[in-house]
């Protein structure tokens, strides 16, 4: 012990302020085993399954927007492409071309 505790226990003494009631431990060891088992909440199939639906229409909240406006763009670069082949073409391959296909 240090010198400093050796003077708080010299002027406090030995005495604990705090008392426990009377027979608390021995009440207590009796509900111990009566505490280890707590209730049990089992949780139903129907939780799982709302989770399940819940994350699947996350999914879909963030993918479907994704897919259309990739669709979009593709559909676009498609018709800028076919604009871009047609600015090509002089009279005599457009001909050719509208002849040959019907």
């Amino acid at each position: 012990m240090t010198q400093e505790e050796n003077q708080i226990k010299a002027i406090a003494g030995k005495r604990n302020p705090y008392k426990v009631p009377e027979g608390y431990f021995d009440r207590r060891t009796f509900r111990l085993p009566h505490q280890s088992q707590p209730a049990s909440h089992k949780k139903s199939r129907l939780h799982g399954y709302l989770i399940g639906a819940a994350a699947a229409a996350l999914i879909l909240l963030v993918s479907l927007p994704m897919i259309w406006w990739n669709h979009e763009q593709k559909i676009q670069a498609q018709e800028e492409y076919e604009l871009y082949l047609y600015s090509q073409m002089d009279e005599s391959t457009f001909y050719d071309l509208y002849f040959t296909n019907y």
